[in-house]
């Protein structure tokens, strides 16, 4: 079963990695529709707001940097 945390660890990598997708220095050789899509999905990605209102806005700092 799925926890809370896991799921917002989730959000959190996937959020990243739609994040470098749009960074050819991260991610070279990515076609431009696979960047134009990831930052079209970036555009309406859930906010971390029910995340930071009940685990704090630094709970999470050390999950990015993983």
């Amino acid at each position: 079963m799925t926890t809370e945390q896991e799921e917002h660890y989730a959000l959190i990598r996937a959020r990243q990695f739609l994040v470098d997708l749009l960074d050819p220095k991260k991610t070279p050789r990515v076609p431009k529709y696979v960047r134009e899509e990831a930052s079209a999905r970036l555009k309406h990605f859930p906010l971390m707001t029910g995340y930071l209102e009940k685990y704090g806005p630094h709970d999470h700092d050390h999950l990015e940097e993983q």
